[in-house]
């Protein structure tokens, strides 16, 4: 095998230019690269060992829910489940008997007031259909708005079930 002086030979200059000369186990002088990849001989190493992959969780059959026996309902007040035949007795006795309002005159009031023109009292009021044409009507071009909020201040209107308002 000849030696190439690969600094002065001009035509050899597209070809990639090995990192260095070095000798075989038989002495012979070789360009090659070495297994390793740097010029040095290629060492006997323990690949590293790959890392366990975590185990997948089991997805849950079915999403949970508590366990509550089937004649039991949930206090509108507190939010315990108690059978339904002492409710009325827990209402009465924890929570004083009030009657389960779920929506203010004041927050109606305020929304009403404030963005009225857009439905917004009447979709807190639970009512998203009248909610939908005062949005769009832009509040029955400020008539509806203004009779709403009149009503809500006075107390002749009610939400979406039938209740009145309380303060």
């Amino acid at each position: 095998m000849t030696k190439i002086n690969w600094e002065k030979d001009r035509r050899r200059r597209s070809v990639s230019r090995p990192a260095a000369a070095h000798r075989d186990p038989d002495g012979q002088v070789s360009y090659a690269r070495p297994a390793d990849g740097r010029g040095n001989e290629a060492e006997s190493r323990p690949k590293p060992r790959p890392k366990p992959r975590p185990k997948p969780r089991p997805k849950p059959s079915q999403p949970w829910r508590p366990q509550v026996p089937p004649n039991h309902i949930m206090c509108p007040f507190c939010g315990s489940w108690r059978a339904a035949e002492v409710m009325d007795e827990h209402i009465q006795k924890i929570h004083g008997g009030r009657p389960p309002h779920h929506r203010s005159r004041t927050v109606a009031l305020v929304l009403s007031l404030l963005l009225g023109l857009w439905g917004v009292d009447r979709f807190y009021l639970g009512e998203p259909v009248m909610g939908l044409l005062k949005l769009i009507s832009f509040g029955g071009c400020g008539l509806w708005w203004a009779l709403d909020v009149l009503r809500i201040a006075t107390g002749n209107l009610q939400d979406a079930q039938g209740r009145e308002l309380r303060w």
